[in-house]
C-alpha cells in the first residue's frame, strides 16, 4: 500500500477523472467498483479522499472508452508511483473481491425492488418523482433511493434496502433480531422529520419479522417501515409501521402497500 501521500489530492482532477470514468452512470460506476455509491458522491465533490485501494477499483471499472490510466488516477490522488506498493494493493484488492460480489447483488436487488415498489405506489395512487440520493449524507446512513411526493402528507420518501440469499441468511450476524437490529439503528443519527418517511426494504422473512418486533419500541422519531418483498412473485407482500413522527399516532400516512 502507498506510505503516504506526495501531495495533496487534486480534487478537481478525480472529478473529472471519475466523469470520464462513470460512463453514463454515477451509480453503475460504483457497483461496478464495488464502493458504496454516497462515497463515491463524496469523491467526486472532493468530500472524501480515496485510498490506492479504492483508486485501484475505481480505474479497474472505468468505462473501457474513458482512456484513463491508474497512473493518472494516482496522480490526481496526490500519490507518486514511486510511493506504492502495487503488489499490496493487489493482495488487498483479491480480498476485496467479495465485498464487491456482494455490493453488486445488493445493487441488483434494490433494482428489482423499486420494479414491483414503483408500480405498487403508482396502483394507490401515489404521484413521486425520483430526487437525487447524493445530496442526503448522515454519519453511517445514507438512502439509497429518494423521491418527492406530490400532494401527500409525506413530502419525501426514502428507502434503504437489505437482500439475503436465503432465510438463513443474516448477512454475517448470528440471527435475524440481530440483523434487524442494526437495520433500526441506521436512521437514528437524523433529524426528525415529519414529512419524511423511511421504508427498509428486504427480502428476508425472519429479518422483516424481526424488524416488526421494534414496532412500538424504537427510539427514532418519524415515519419508518418495514417492508417485505416477494422477488419470485414480484409482489409487495407486507408493509408494518415500525416508527411514527406523532408519538400516539400508528396510522401510516403514507402506505405503499
Amino acid at each position: 500500500m502507498a506510505k503516504q501521500r506526495s501531495r495533496m489530492p487534486n480534487k478537481a482532477s478525480l472529478c473529472t477523472l471519475i466523469n470520464k470514468a462513470q460512463g453514463k452512470s454515477l451509480r453503475d460506476y460504483a457497483r461496478r467498483a464495488g464502493v458504496n455509491p454516497g462515497l463515491l458522491a463524496r469523491i467526486k465533490n472532493g468530500t472524501y479522499s480515496p485510498g490506492p485501494t479504492t483508486i485501484e477499483r475505481l480505474f479497474r471499472a472505468a468505462d473501457p472508452a474513458s482512456n484513463v490510466s491508474l497512473e493518472e488516477f494516482m496522480e490526481a490522488a496526490g500519490y507518486s508511483k514511486h510511493s506504492i506498493d502495487y503488489d499490496g494493493i493487489k493482495t488487498a484488492m483479491n480480498i476485496l473481491g467479495a465485498a464487491a460480489k456482494i455490493a453488486e447483488q445488493h445493487q441488483v436487488f434494490q433494482r428489482k425492488a423499486m420494479d414491483i415498489i414503483i408500480p405498487a405506489m403508482r396502483s394507490k395512487g401515489i404521484i413521486a418523482e425520483s430526487e437525487a440520493w447524493e445530496k442526503y449524507y448522515y454519519i453511517a446512513f445514507q438512502p439509497e433511493e429518494c423521491f418527492v411526493v406530490q400532494d401527500q402528507e409525506i413530502e419525501r420518501l426514502w428507502f434503504v434496502f437489505w437482500s439475503a440469499e436465503s432465510d438463513e441468511d443474516y448477512g454475517g450476524y448470528s440471527s435475524p433480531e440481530d440483523k434487524a437490529a442494526a437495520l433500526i439503528r441506521m436512521p437514528l443519527p437524523i433529524d426528525a422529520d415529519e414529512k419524511r418517511k423511511i421504508v427498509l426494504v428486504t427480502n428476508s422473512h425472519p429479518v422483516h419479522d424481526a424488524l416488526c418486533g421494534y414496532a412500538w419500541h424504537t427510539s427514532y422519531r418519524g415515519w419508518l417501515s418495514a417492508t417485505l418483498i416477494d422477488l419470485e412473485r414480484e409482489i409487495v407482500t407486507n408493509e408494518t409501521l415500525l416508527a411514527s413522527y406523532e408519538v400516539d399516532s400508528k396510522t401510516d400516512p403514507l402506505p405503499i402497500l
